[in-house]
């Protein structure tokens, strides 16, 4: 009968680290598949939030390149009016985008754009490695057709590869041109691709604008957690292999 019992509790025990064998062998394979296989990237709803004011009309798109127009998000017209408004941007993780804003000058000088931007919803950022941006000659970049007359817009020169600096006519508090904004941020700065005096009468330079900055989305996540929980599964039944064994051999 003891040897016979005895017999029978080994072969549970083999057959039991058997068991964990296969398990181990499973979550080590499931590990290597975790770490091998492509992440699936779900995009992020950004909450995009702006408090604009152009002299004269604007449009704003956002790109994935910033060589194309990319696709339209907001526009209105009027110089007198600020324009308060919010959109939602679906934003791949790591994905860099391009802020797009045209500015249309169609009344004759003075010209300008003045805005702040904020990101909300998600851990994008703008150039300036923050979720808030103001209009000013740091973080946002121009081109212009380069014409003096009141023009149309033209989604090719996007293209021209020839982006500069733009130049400013003082902040929100601090022009010789526009009264202040009560809706815009103090520091925000009033900009447009050419002035010809301080005092931004740009009358022989009433070019239209385009501007582009860069948002930033959030990093692309990784399946860490999957893999963490793999390797604590796996080391679970390591260590139930061992204390089996351990029993074996003392029954035995």
């Amino acid at each position: 009968m003891i040897i016979a019992y005895k017999l029978s509790k080994s072969v549970v025990h083999y057959f039991c680290r058997q068991l964990m064998k296969k398990i181990i062998y499973l979550f080590l394979a499931f590990i290597i598949f975790m770490m091998k296989a492509p992440v699936m990237v779900r995009a992020d709803v950004t909450v995009l939030n702006y408090s604009i004011q152009t002299d004269d009309n604007y449009q704003i798109f956002l790109a994935t390149d910033n060589s194309v127009q990319g696709d339209l998000i907001a526009s209105g017209t009027g110089w007198g009016n600020t324009h308060i408004g919010t959109s939602n941007l679906n934003l791949t993780p790591g994905q860099t985008y391009f802020l797009h804003v045209y500015g249309d000058d169609s009344g004759g000088g003075p010209a300008g754009f003045l805005g702040q931007f904020s990101l909300s919803g998600s851990s994008a950022v703008f150039a300036n490695n923050t979720a808030n941006l103001l209009t000013n000659t740091t973080n946002w970049q121009v081109t212009s057709s380069g014409t003096t007359s009141p023009t149309t817009y033209n989604a090719a020169l996007w293209n021209t590869g020839s982006y500069t600096t733009p130049m400013s006519a003082g902040t929100n508090s601090s022009n010789l041109v526009w009264s202040q904004n009560s809706s815009i941020n103090n520091s925000a700065q009033w900009i447009w691709s050419k002035f010809d005096s301080p005092t931004q009468n740009n009358g022989n330079f009433n070019y239209d604008s385009y501007f582009t900055t860069q948002i930033t989305s959030g990093p692309v996540p990784e399946p860490s957690s999957m893999i963490l929980l793999g390797i604590g599964l796996a080391c679970g039944a390591v260590g139930l292999r061992k204390k089996n064994s351990a029993t074996a051999s003392v029954n035995c």
